[in-house]
């Protein structure tokens, strides 16, 4: 029997829950971070338990200055996961703004997931205005060698 999770609730790592009908509202938000990471999951899913257990083993390895974390239920809110196109869960969706600059779906580890945010963390700072959308082939959100 799959566990029943409430994702907020991740120790050390706050998460804003948000739903389809304010996400654009949130995203416009004018805040000090550069960069909103949405983690789209459901309950009962063993795939976003495993996300879960690895933020909330070591949260300050998730905790950047200049990103914020958001949060859906896709069971809850099934629109939040259809305007993106998701065919699976969990799902990380990076955003500048309200520009989306790629997504990562399953869980990469947390060395890579790392690598991710800071990559583009970098790649926020170098443009004073918020980059195009970027859409990586492969869904690879690292410069390609």
């Amino acid at each position: 029997m799959a566990s029943v999770i409430d994702i907020g609730s991740v120790r050390g790592l706050p998460m804003r829950r948000v739903e389809s009908t304010e996400l654009d509202t949130v995203l416009a938000e004018e805040v000090r971070e550069r960069l909103s990471i949405l983690l789209l999951w459901e309950t009962n899913c063993v795939a976003c338990d495993t996300i879960r257990r690895a933020l909330g083993e070591a949260p300050e390895r998730f905790r950047w200055p200049g990103v914020r974390w958001l949060q859906g239920d896709v069971r809850a809110d099934p629109w939040i996961a259809t305007r993106f196109g998701l065919h699976g869960i969990p799902a990380f969706l990076l955003f500048s703004g309200h520009r989306v600059l790629g997504r990562i779906t399953g869980w990469p580890g947390g060395e890579s997931f790392g690598r991710i945010v800071a990559h583009q963390l970098q790649r926020t700072a170098q443009s004073p205005l918020p980059p195009r959308i970027h859409r990586p082939r492969g869904g690879d959100l690292l410069p390609r060698a």
